[in-house]
């Protein structure tokens, strides 16, 4: 398991690991390779389908 994966199970922010390591957020989450939300269809409502279609998101 890596260190963020760690971290974040246990309910760490990745606003938190950045600070511990001394980097931001944004590095941290490139680094650890932070997961993208995917969005089920229960939770799909058709102004959040519009707007991931158009800024060309697809299913992210």
């Amino acid at each position: 398991m890596r260190l963020g994966e760690y971290c974040r199970m246990h309910g760490n922010s990745w606003t938190d690991i950045g600070t511990a390591l001394g980097v931001t957020r944004k590095a941290v989450q490139q680094r650890f390779h932070a997961p993208r939300k995917r969005y089920s269809p229960e939770t799909m409502t058709d102004d959040r389908r519009q707007a991931m279609d158009r800024i060309g998101c697809g299913t992210c």
